[in-house]
């Protein structure tokens, strides 16, 4: 008896021994006796990071018990994920071998890259399918009309060759005529209905654009409204303008990181995608009738020339530019703005002309380039709204309007050294009006160094802002960059084609940005 006792307390200690060596024994090797896809949670309805074949041996770190099911967590190219354990079997109780090195505890720099690559590839599968999507939606009648097409000039060539036992050549020769045939008609379509699909995107993406926006607006001068009027005498009112402006240059160094966020996005998402679009157009739809763009043949015949042209040599200029500019907005501030007028000086500003004609310009200087308007309001300059319903009143005004067609410009435009009128004397803030006197305020920006003017129009109740044009010296397009046109009569968006003209490599615009960095720091 007391044998038998001594055997099942030694029996007893065992199982104990065993159920926590069990606890100790991961990570473990196991095989996996079926193709399972591996998770990435613990849940079948998270995402598929791929698939493990069957009889592949596996790492397993841990398990996790959850929705009644038992998960093994496993590093799959990287990441982490989650395999259900009902698939795997042990191999051993301990690890034969070293175990590699863990994602989760000292992640090496290529897993860091894989982990970003992998992220990076299940985003754009996103934006593949959500371009798939928008393409059948408004391009349906196209695509069935291509396809129909297609498979009959595929079969027609089958059968010519099947005598031959060339059937798979002729089916292939009949979609390549078919898809040559009808390629151009689907581009023109596409031409049509592509600045709707601008005009959808835009909309969508603009809130947070616009959000951001006006953030780096308010906190580039978080005291505007409280000096919406000239409510001290001149000599308090010029130290008050002397002491913000020492405290504008700790703001300016405070609001870095967000004046990056907006600069990236404004001109590597917005500018250098929309100007890869044109580019890539270009070679699918020509222009220029020298080009390719008469009819099939000179289509075929100069695909080559428009693709090392537009694409290649216009791209990589275009992407450089993109990060230069980047680089330029960081430091000198650019915030998009908004300018009302009509249709017809709107595509006299931007160039923007109907993508079927040879955009013909004299100079670099005749795109981008406003015309300064000498008002008494604000003085002699270009005159910008923060807000878009301004821009839309200005537009819709019957006496400013010499089309039937209102439109507000949207660009980018580097302000520069800002004054505000209710920071002045009494008698320069009193020139700011309808019965002012515009060239009062224009010799005092002069004499202080101010690039811009801007004041509140108690009448309308918003503010407004003058860029100083009296000397044609600060008005160049890489301060003033339109980015669309949007129409209040079609309410559409009206993409700006910009994409061969790099204002960037111009020596009088280097010559421009080197003075006006050498104001900043002055």
């Amino acid at each position: 008896m007391h044998s038998m006792r001594k055997t099942l307390t030694f029996l007893l200690f065992l199982c104990l021994a065993v159920a926590v060596k069990a606890d100790l024994v991961y990570p473990a090797r196991c095989i996996v006796h079926s193709s399972i896809p591996v998770y990435s949670g613990p849940s079948l309805q998270k995402n598929i990071l791929g698939l493990i074949d069957k009889k592949s041996t596996v790492m397993v770190y841990s398990v996790e018990q959850k929705n009644n099911m038992l998960w093994g967590i496993i590093e799959y190219n990287g990441r982490r994920g989650y395999i259900p354990m009902q698939y795997a079997t042990y191999l051993n109780a301990e690890p034969d071998a070293p175990l590699p090195p863990s994602l989760f505890e000292n992640p090496t720099l290529w897993q860091r890259t894989q982990v970003l690559l992998s992220d990076a590839w299940l985003s754009l599968q996103v934006v593949l399918i959500t371009l798939f999507v928008i393409l059948v939606f408004f391009f349906w009648k196209e695509i069935i009309e291509i396809a129909a097409f297609s498979a009959l000039l595929a079969a027609i060539g089958a059968l010519i060759l099947y005598p031959f036992d060339k059937a798979a050549i002729g089916a292939t020769i009949g979609l390549g005529i078919a898809i040559a045939v009808t390629f151009r008609k689907f581009a023109g379509k596409f031409g049509e209905n592509g600045l709707l699909i601008f005009g959808i995107f835009y909309a969508i993406l603009s809130e947070p654009f616009y959000l951001l926006n006006k953030l780096q607006f308010f906190l580039v001068e978080p005291w505007r409204y409280i000096f919406k009027s000239n409510w001290m005498n001149d000599r308090a009112a010029k130290r008050m303008r002397i002491a913000l402006n020492h405290l504008k240059v700790l703001l300016y160094i405070i609001t870095t990181p967000l004046r990056v966020l907006n600069a990236v996005l404004y001109n590597i998402l917005i500018h250098c995608v929309t100007e890869l679009y044109d580019l890539v157009f270009e070679v699918l739809q020509p222009s220029s009738r020298d080009e390719g763009g008469s009819n099939l043949g000179s289509w075929i015949a100069y695909l080559p020339l428009r693709i090392a042209k537009y694409p290649i040599y216009h791209g990589i200029i275009t992407i450089v530019e993109s990060v230069i500019w980047t680089v330029i907005d960081t430091f000198i501030p650019a915030i998009t703005m908004y300018h009302g007028t009509d249709l017809t000086a709107g595509q006299a500003i931007t160039c923007s002309t109907n993508r079927n004609k040879y955009l013909q310009v004299a100079s670099i200087w005749s795109c981008g380039t406003f015309t300064a308007s000498r008002s008494s309001w604000g003085g002699t300059g270009v005159y910008f709204a923060s807000r878009r319903l301004v821009a839309r009143r200005y537009a819709k005004d019957p006496y400013r309007l010499g089309d039937a067609n209102p439109v507000m410009i949207v660009c980018r435009v580097s302000l520069g050294r800002v004054i505000n009128y209710a920071l002045t004397d009494q008698y320069t803030y009193s020139q700011a009006g309808q019965n002012g006197q515009h060239d009062v305020l224009n010799r005092f920006g002069a004499k202080h160094g101010y690039t811009t003017g801007e004041w509140w129009n108690p009448v309308g109740g918003y503010w407004e802002f003058c860029m100083f044009d009296w000397k044609n010296r600060y008005n160049y397009p890489w301060r003033i960059r339109p980015i669309y046109i949007y129409n209040f009569r079609t309410h559409t968006a009206q993409h700006i084609k910009g994409g061969m003209q790099h204002w960037l490599f111009d020596q009088s615009v280097l010559k421009s940005i080197r003075r006006t960095m050498k104001e900043l720091v002055e």
